[in-house]
C-alpha cells in the first residue's frame, strides 16, 4: 500500500524543491504587484486624474478669470476568480510515482499562469475577461500599425523599428522590450549581414542600459503573430489572485483516496499612464 498522503514532504516543502523546466515570465509582474484573496468577486480599481487642460496659461491685467483643472476618478474592473483542478490517487495504489506527475501538473500551470497574464482567459483582442500584457482594452495601452520590414536589409530595419519604439518611452524608470513570435525570437539570433554581429547584441550596446531585452515563451503567442511589447514597469501595475500552488492535500479515508487541489487565480495587468505598454506588431516578409 502507498503512503496515506499522496506525497511524504507537505504542499510547501514540495513547491520549495519544485524547479520548472517552463520558465514562466509572470513573476516579472507580480512583483509590486496588488494580491487579492481568493474570492470570486468584481473589484473596482479607482485613480484619480486631472480632467481639463493642465498647462499653465499666460495672464494679463486685463483677465478676470484663471484658468483651471480639477480632478475626477477613473474606474477600472478587475474580475478575481480561481480556476482549480483536484488529483486524487487511490489509497491503495503505489505512490512511487505521483510527485513527478505533481511536477508535470505545476508545470502546466506555470505556462497557463503565463496565458492568463498575456490574454486576459479571452481568446482574442477584445474578447478578454481581463486586460492583459497581449491582449488589452486599456484606453492606455498603446497598439501601433504593424510594420512590415522588407527582405532587403531586414536584420537593420527589424533593429531600427525596435530602437525607435523604444525611444518613444519617454519616462524613465525599470522598463522592458518583450519581444514575441517564432520569427521574431529568431531574428534576435542572426547575424548582421555586414558581419557586425547578432541583432540582439547590437541593441544590448544601443539599448542594453535603459531596457531589459526580455523573450517571450516560445509559442505562448499566436502563430504567426510576431513583434515586441515595450513595458514600463513604473506606470503597470499587477493585479492577481494566486500563483500556481498545491493549495492542500489530504487522505479522504471515506472513499480510501489521497487527493491534492491545484489552484491558480486570475490576473489583470493595470496601465496607468498613457503608454506604460506599448504594442508594435511586426510582419518579416520574405
Amino acid at each position: 500500500m502507498g503512503t496515506n498522503l499522496i506525497i511524504s514532504q507537505t504542499s510547501q516543502e514540495f513547491l520549495a524543491g519544485y524547479t520548472p523546466v517552463y520558465s514562466p515570465i509572470y513573476p516579472l509582474f507580480t512583483q509590486g504587484g496588488q494580491q487579492y484573496a481568493m474570492q470570486a468577486a468584481e473589484r473596482t480599481l479607482r485613480r484619480a486624474v486631472a480632467l481639463g487642460d493642465i498647462r499653465t496659461k499666460r495672464v494679463t491685467p486685463k483677465d478676470t478669470e484663471v484658468k483651471h483643472f480639477n480632478a475626477g476618478p477613473v474606474d477600472k474592473t478587475f474580475k478575481a476568480y480561481m480556476n482549480v483542478v483536484r488529483f486524487t490517487h487511490s489509497i491503495f495504489q503505489d505512490s512511487q510515482g505521483v510527485p513527478d506527475i505533481l511536477a508535470q501538473a505545476l508545470e502546466e500551470h506555470q505556462k497557463a499562469q503565463d496565458e492568463l497574464l498575456y490574454f486576459g482567459d479571452g481568446a482574442s483582442d477584445g474578447a478578454q475577461i481581463n486586460n492583459g500584457l497581449y491582449y488589452s482594452s486599456d484606453a492606455n495601452y498603446v497598439k501601433e500599425g504593424s510594420s512590415s520590414l522588407a527582405a532587403s536589409n531586414q536584420l537593420l530595419l527589424f533593429h531600427q523599428a525596435v530602437v525607435s519604439e523604444a525611444r518613444a518611452v519617454s519616462v524613465g524608470g525599470q522598463r522592458a522590450i518583450i519581444f514575441y513570435g517564432d520569427t521574431c525570437l529568431a531574428r534576435l539570433d542572426s547575424l548582421h549581414e555586414d558581419g557586425g554581429g547578432a541583432v540582439v547584441a547590437g541593441l544590448e550596446v544601443v539599448l542594453g542600459n535603459e531596457f531589459d531585452l526580455i523573450r517571450s515563451p516560445k509559442g505562448l503567442t499566436p502563430d504567426g503573430e510576431n513583434g515586441i511589447l515595450v513595458v514600463n514597469f513604473a506606470q503597470i501595475k499587477t493585479h492577481y489572485v494566486t500563483e500556481p500552488v498545491i493549495l492542500d492535500q489530504d487522505t479522504d479515508r471515506k472513499n480510501m483516496e489521497a487527493w491534492a487541489n491545484f489552484v491558480q487565480g486570475s490576473m489583470m495587468v493595470d496601465v496607468a499612464a498613457y503608454g506604460g505598454i506599448r504594442k508594435l506588431p511586426l510582419v518579416f516578409l520574405s
